[in-house]
């Protein structure tokens, strides 16, 4: 009898922490994704400074400032930077600003929002981290990739989720004056175009029809050894190399 109890209040745990994922989901981790996740790159890569602001629920920033850039492995044609030093205060319109100015052109902008602990909301808002990445042209002409790594609290404000705390944990920048690659597919006589349509992002099940069974992916090395690096390409019903 205490098994069957045991086993009967396991089961109605497992239903009511589903439950309590779904409600989250619906109420917490879509509306952050559908208001900072869309927005924040959208509103980067047109320079505006006013929809980002609006984003923010504060008007500072703690973490690394902008002082304090440091190079990585000099003398390389791709040179590398990291920030380090002592946490500051700064506002976020600052913050923003000299961002703004050290990429003058935005070609793309990414927000990856890591984690978002619902489970343990603190005062301010729910932690989460996430990572802002912008790639464009630096002030010397440069191409260049920015990345910071953001410690957030995030809370709802009249309706909308709106960042409330937030701490730059890291930063690096990457800069080149030209692309390391380019595409030589048909210099190279390539004909082959590999894809996957059956493979729709974000569609894991699906019974019979599942795209699990029709993976896709690749990888790089040197199969015969003749000193060039050869490309094998995953897939159902082929594979290619």
């Amino acid at each position: 009898m205490r098994v069957l109890v045991a086993i009967s209040w396991l089961a109605l745990a497992s239903v009511a922490g589903a439950d309590r994922w779904e409600d989250t989901r619906r109420t917490v981790i879509e509306p952050i994704n559908s208001e900072l996740h869309r927005h924040l790159p959208q509103f980067l890569k047109a320079r505006d400074m006013p929809g980002v602001l609006e984003l923010y629920a504060t008007d500072e920033g703690g973490g690394l400032g902008w002082d304090g850039m440091r190079p990585l492995h000099p003398g390389r044609l791709e040179r590398s930077f990291v920030w380090e030093g002592r946490s500051v205060r700064e506002s976020i319109r600052d913050r923003y600003a000299r961002l703004l100015h050290a990429l003058p052109s935005i070609e793309r902008a990414e927000l990856r929002i890591d984690r978002v602990a619902w489970r343990t909301p603190e005062p301010g808002g729910f932690p989460a981290v996430a990572r802002l990445i912008v790639r464009g042209t630096c002030r010397d002409g440069q191409r260049c990739q920015l990345e910071q790594e953001l410690a957030w609290r995030v809370a709802e404000h009249e309706g909308k989720w709106k960042i409330t705390a937030e701490d730059v944990r890291r930063r690096t920048l990457v800069t080149r004056a030209a692309p390391g690659f380019e595409t030589v597919t048909d210099a190279a006589g390539v004909a082959n175009v590999h894809t996957n349509d059956t493979s729709p992002p974000f569609s894991l099940f699906g019974g019979a029809d599942s795209p699990i069974r029709t993976p896709s992916g690749s990888a790089v090395g040197d199969f015969d050894r003749d000193g060039c690096e050869d490309i094998f390409l995953a897939g159902s019903p082929d594979a290619v190399l």
